[in-house]
């Protein structure tokens, strides 16, 4: 067993060269995604977040990993060798679950089939 600390949430794996590790998000005071090397179960890093994030996924590469920030609208991207946050991605709502699909866009900016929904949509449809 790991003692993570307060507000454990989700959980997932990359693979790097060297090793493979887990990612772990932690809410409350201080927000963090924290590094495991899977193997032994040592803490590798705590990457410290603006906002408690509330899913974790990696890169199909194993070079990032994404973690939503619960109530900003927005995505971190942290690299898994400097475990640092190198980009946040704006979404447009509210992220609870997070899904990284490598070569889903073949070309283009992969934008065709995608529309908004909800409250969004109403949006959408109103500015037009």
């Amino acid at each position: 067993m790991i003692n993570t600390g307060p507000a454990t949430g989700a959980v997932n794996f990359a693979q790097r060269a060297d090793d493979s590790f887990a990612y772990v998000s932690i809410g409350g005071d201080q927000p963090a995604i924290k590094v495991y090397r899977t193997d032994s179960l040592e803490a590798v890093a705590t990457v410290p977040l603006q906002a408690a994030p509330s899913a974790v996924w990696p890169s199909g590469d194993g070079t990032r990993i994404y973690a939503s920030l619960a109530g900003t609208n927005k995505v971190a991207g942290i690299d898994t060798l400097t475990y640092t946050t190198v980009s946040t991605i704006p979404i447009s709502t509210d992220a609870q679950s997070l899904i990284y699909v490598p070569g889903a866009v073949r070309s283009g900016k992969g934008l065709a089939n995608l529309v908004p929904s909800g409250r969004d949509a109403a949006l959408a449809v109103a500015a037009r």
